[in-house]
């Protein structure tokens, strides 16, 4: 083969590398259209099942276990039993024909059916972990911001990464409260959680793990590592 055949041959293949490695560039979602696909997914699913296991280490220590299910748009149900503190809990919230019921044990509170409530506990899952729900039914509160606004008052800020892992700043009420960084198998299964959310002084680290449903099919398998700062 010639030298000038050699030259053409050599342009055409780079060129050919160039379409397809640019082609698949743009086919890759941004880090902003990464999350928003995830979260998407969790509140358009008809049925929404979590199965969690919670255990947090350090400063303070918590290890709970349960099972979080959502039908439509506020129908809700989760029990999860552990411990929280060091004292024993059992945690429960659930849809009634006149309102949600919640709290921890025998202790709970009754309130009209929260109009956000399905977005409050996915948006709450996937910028800050489940445990802070958790949390406030220890202490027999709703969900945070169950009545709207859930996406205002915890935003992911700066997102960077993309693929196989996504980071974000953790701003809450205005104010940056910690580094997150999701891992994906792909851009649409996620697979774990590295956190650091920071308060006045103190260390707790979290794990998280999840196995998520819908309708009776798989979409993922979720473990979640967080390191707090108290």
């Amino acid at each position: 083969m010639s030298k000038t055949s050699l030259t053409g041959l050599h342009r055409f293949c780079c060129g050919l590398l160039l379409i397809v490695v640019g082609s698949a560039c743009s086919s890759r979602p941004t880090p902003e259209q990464q999350l928003a696909t995830l979260e998407a997914e969790l509140l358009n699913s008809p049925t929404l099942t979590v199965s969690f296991e919670v255990i947090a280490t350090g400063a303070f220590a918590a290890e709970l276990r349960g099972t979080l299910t959502i039908m439509g748009d506020n129908q809700t149900s989760l029990r999860a039993d552990g411990s929280f503190g060091g004292e024993p809990v059992s945690l429960h919230l659930g849809s009634t024909d006149t309102g949600l019921v919640g709290g921890n044990g025998d202790n709970q509170f009754a309130v009209a059916q929260p109009a956000a409530l399905r977005e409050a506990l996915v948006i709450g899952l996937t910028r800050m972990g489940i445990l802070h729900n958790l949390a406030r039914l220890t202490s027999v509160q709703p969900p945070d911001h169950a009545d709207g606004g859930v996406q205002n008052w915890v935003q992911a800020d700066s997102l960077t990464g993309g693929g196989d892992s996504l980071s974000f700043s953790i701003i809450v009420a205005g104010q940056p409260s910690g580094e997150a960084t999701l891992l994906f198998s792909d851009p649409q299964t996620l697979l774990g959680r590295e956190q650091v959310v920071n308060f006045p002084g103190g260390s707790m680290q979290v794990t998280e793990s999840y196995t998520i449903t819908s309708s009776g099919t798989g979409i993922s398998s979720v473990s979640l590592i967080s390191s707090m700062t108290m």
